[in-house]
């Protein structure tokens, strides 16, 4: 059985947010770690601060390879703030991807960064083949980089918002059963609430040190196994279903021998 979500996350980074910022980190549903597969890895900066790129009208008939040195040339004389994008499966150790240039365009600057992580349609994170932790994604304004046009830190009417989602799964999973024991009393009618919500159950009889001593009667009706009715769970045998969900259920048992327990499993 696989266990399967999806997440988006959003991070908005302004003049206070210094340092290494948490971006993408796979999920957990209980205590089962998720795998993610990241399908957006969106930028979006509003820099006001910064000269604004003033795009000049390419002729009709240039090539796009051309149009696009012509933008990277212009781009190369403009100021930017400078998106540094890492990656950590430790606390306190980086590993740096590369940095992305963002200048003022409006109404707002885009980069699309999934092309530049991987080839594929998704980019895969799960856990660092040394430190078996899962790998989380973070991003860094880059104050300290040395290139000329590089304004330094966001200024207080600066925002540069990241946007990421994924499909996060697990292959496998175990999920531990709610265990517990009704002790009968013979001649008697003995009621086990079922707790709600329950997809699938099992029970069984045990004598107080475990060994298997004598059947018992059952029903999911009062008044039936006090009388002589019900079904019958033998000594050596298991009653279990799957495929359900219980609400407002109760199990009814009786038995003529001392010693015997009920000890029930549920899985919600």
């Amino acid at each position: 059985m696989s266990l399967f979500q999806l997440t988006n996350w959003r991070k908005q980074l302004s003049s206070s947010d210094l340092g290494y910022q948490l971006v993408y980190r796979p999920g957990k549903i209980g205590e089962n770690q998720l795998f993610g597969y990241v399908v957006d890895f969106q930028v979006y900066a509003d820099l006001p601060s910064l000269l604004e790129v003033a795009i000049p009208d390419s002729q009709p008939l240039d090539s796009e390879v051309t149009q696009a040195e012509q933008f990277y040339n212009l781009y190369k004389f403009y100021p930017f703030k400078k998106l540094g994008i890492y990656s950590s499966s430790e606390e306190g150790i980086f590993y740096r991807h590369f940095g992305v240039y963002l200048f003022n365009r409006r109404p707002y600057y885009y980069v699309d960064l999934l092309p530049s992580l991987t080839k594929a349609a998704s980019l895969q994170v799960g856990l660092d083949g040394l430190t078996k932790n899962p790998i989380s994604w973070f991003i860094r304004i880059e104050e300290e980089s040395p290139e000329a046009m590089n304004t330094g830190g966001l200024a207080a009417q600066d925002k540069v918002s990241v946007l990421i989602s994924a499909n996060e799964e697990s292959p496998k999973f175990e999920v531990k059963p709610i265990i517990f024991s009704l002790p009968l009393i013979p001649g008697s009618q003995n009621i086990l609430p079922i707790p709600e919500g329950l997809i699938s159950y099992s029970f069984k009889v045990r004598g107080n040190e475990g060994d298997i001593i004598a059947p018992v009667r059952f029903a999911w009706q009062s008044g039936l196994v006090a009388v002589g009715g019900g079904y019958t769970l033998e000594a050596n045998s298991e009653e279990s279903e799957a495929g359900v969900f219980l609400m407002d259920k109760r199990l009814y048992f009786a038995t003529d021998v001392e010693g015997v327990t009920i000890i029930f499993k549920g899985w919600v």
